[in-house]
């Protein structure tokens, strides 16, 4: 059996934003219908016959059919601050993620591209980089033992790419950072 979502943004611009609060949430979320236990896991089962089968992983795929806004917002000393990005139709997300354990952990996998990549930031010096396309491809490995190594694996590819990185970008991502780790 397969289970997932098709996501495909339409006509229009389509806005999207996420950040820190967003993804607290979502961990409360995950927290809540899979509570951590802090032991070693064990390899999910396969059924045995006459058992249903179950599914491995949730699918989900999202698409752009016209341009797109990604705002990641975050906040430093009660001011909002965010990484603006447009893209461009025909852009694309697909995320594996797992729902079984493996001999060896499980992987969370999130390839794709992005088209027509213009990014910006709240700064003053806005401009952040533009890419004709972005492709990337992250692999999130995480083993039996809760508190074990775990291996991510990011791969991007810029095409036609220019960034313009200032010093006031450093600590514009570390207060993004510690944003999202608090």
């Amino acid at each position: 059996p397969m289970w997932g979502i098709d996501i495909k943004c339409g006509k229009g611009n389509s806005n999207i934003s996420y950040g820190p609060w967003a993804d607290r949430q979502r961990d409360h979320l995950y927290k809540f219908f899979f509570p951590s236990n802090y032991v070693e896991m064990e390899p999910t089962p396969a059924p045995k016959p006459g058992e249903h089968r179950f599914v491995h992983t949730f699918d989900v795929k999202w698409s752009t059919l016209a341009n797109a806004t990604i705002d990641i917002l975050f906040s430093k000393e009660k001011e909002t601050n965010a990484v603006h990005i447009n893209i461009g139709a025909g852009s694309y997300l697909e995320a594996v993620l797992p729902w079984i354990t493996l001999k060896d952990g499980y992987s969370t996998k999130i390839t794709g591209q992005f088209l027509h990549v213009d990014a910006t930031t709240s700064l003053q010096y806005r401009s952040l980089g533009e890419f004709e396309s972005l492709h990337y491809n992250i692999r999130l490995n995480y083993p039996l033992r809760w508190n074990a190594h775990q291996e991510w694996l990011i791969n991007l590819i810029g095409y036609k790419a220019t960034a313009c990185i200032v010093f006031e970008h450093k600590e514009f991502f570390q207060y993004l950072i510690e944003d999202w780790v608090s």
